[in-house]
């Protein structure tokens, strides 16, 4: 049997029709999955595992020899899983949980899965604020390509600030969308994620709410951009950065942006 055909009457066995919302887009190629598996165990022992679906990436964890903690939202694909791997649940390698992961710290963790679109943003700050020590995750190629970008170019943005200032980020194989079921509208890549040690910005809440004014009006001078906001006092201590739009900045000047800020209002 095809293996299309295959997921799919598993599926209409589990009751299961694939949820937009949830962006449930179950991998069939099994290539993705065991490239993934062979650069998350040379990174860590252990990793998280995000919406482990079918089970397609969490065998290749397993057979690769990594302990795996997986955490499914649909209670159908859990029990599905806790069938499926009940070997290797009994013996203590996969820790399944019926949940959101973005309930979980994920400190100290390398967090794999194939992530739905919904989940993407908040996951990606999540790795930073909870101290994660990398990811090896797919998404849609135009997120990757966000994270990616430099400078000046249109895709650059909040996100790949906030990722690029806390992580290396590297491109991994391209995964086409023929490669899922039901196929979705786009195609996704791997993107690999290994922690760095962050340019000195002063307090994390400072350095994220400056991104997230700056970039809300991005097609505006950070002069204008700013106006109104605790951070337009920048104007004054660093007047030529100001005179940029938020896209033209890189990681390393919004860092010196943030801790300019902090830093007056320590003196006021």
């Amino acid at each position: 049997m095809p293996r299309r055909e295959e997921v799919a009457r598993i599926l209409r066995d589990l009751g299961i029709r694939p949820s937009r919302r949830l962006g449930q887009h179950f991998l069939l190629d099994p290539r993705p999955a065991r490239w993934m598996a062979e650069k998350a165990a040379s990174m860590a022992e252990r990793v998280f595992e995000v919406g482990p679906g079918l089970g397609a990436l969490t065998g290749a964890l397993l057979e690769r020899g990594l302990r795996v903690k997986a955490v499914e939202v649909d209670r159908r694909l859990y029990l599905y899983l806790l069938r499926r791997f009940r070997e290797q649940v009994e013996e203590g390698t996969l820790e399944l949980i019926h949940g959101d992961a973005l309930d979980h710290d994920l400190g100290g963790w390398l967090v794999v899965g194939n992530l739905p679109f919904s989940i993407t943003s908040p996951l990606l700050e999540k790795l930073v604020k909870d101290g994660a020590r990398g990811a090896v995750l797919m998404l849609q190629e135009e997120v990757v390509d966000r994270i990616l970008a430099e400078p000046g170019t249109r895709e650059y943005g909040r996100l790949t600030v906030w990722v690029r200032v806390h992580f290396r980020a590297t491109p991994g194989p391209r995964v086409p969308r023929r490669s899922f079921h039901p196929v979705p509208e786009v195609g996704s890549r791997i993107l690999v994620l290994e922690r760095a040690e962050p340019p000195d910005y002063g307090n994390m809440e400072t350095f994220e709410a400056l991104l997230r004014a700056a970039f809300s009006r991005r097609r505006k001078k950070l002069r204008n951009a700013l106006e109104g906001t605790p951070f337009e006092a920048l104007t004054e201590l660093a007047p030529g950065l100001m005179e940029k739009r938020a896209g033209e900045l890189d990681p390393g000047e919004f860092a010196l942006l943030s801790r300019l800020y902090e830093n007056r209002d320590e003196e006021r």
